[in-house]
């Protein structure tokens, strides 16, 4: 905010540094560790990512292992089949069937309400859908953990097993 008012770009933000490449610096250097691959896992793909590899190292930030179980066990999470994706949108909506409620909720007639994305993919869901999330995420993980050995210690991202400890 005090930069952007004193006339600097973007929380300081050099002129030749992409808008996403700097958020994703500037979180990794308050988690202290490389948050790279689980801000491209979330959708913020690097613009210049040799660049932001390199800032990354400039500042001592490594990857960890913490983010690349995290990243994993969202991977497992992912429902490998039509039941199981019916299955996450009851827990996730519990009485969506109900019509009253899909108005209510906007299910029906909002497809980016968030009911309505799932219900939206209520009848497209498949394993061939779940695979290839499953794959992208997992060429994620290896466009940035290849060169990582599990064993390598890393920087612990968590303090606790709960953020609300």
């Amino acid at each position: 905010h005090l930069d952007v008012e004193a006339g600097k770009n973007d929380y300081g933000r050099p002129d030749d540094y992409d808008h996403d490449d700097w958020r994703t610096l500037r979180l990794s250097i308050k988690a202290g560790v490389d948050l790279s691959p689980l801000m491209h896992f979330w959708g913020v793909h690097p613009e210049d990512r040799a660049k932001l590899k390199a800032s990354m190292e400039e500042n001592n930030l490594q990857l960890s292992m913490d983010v690349y179980n995290l990243i994993k066990g969202r991977l497992d999470m992912i429902p490998k089949n039509n039941a199981e994706f019916l299955d996450v949108f009851s827990i996730v909506w519990p009485g969506w069937e109900d019509e009253e409620n899909q108005n209510w909720w906007g299910c029906s007639d909002y497809e980016w309400s968030e009911c309505g994305l799932y219900y939206i993919w209520m009848n497209r869901w498949d394993e061939a859908i779940a695979n290839k999330a499953i794959a992208t995420g997992e060429a994620i993980l290896s466009l940035y953990y290849d060169d990582v050995s599990p064993t390598t210690p890393t920087p612990s991202v968590f303090t606790s097993s709960s953020p609300f400890e």
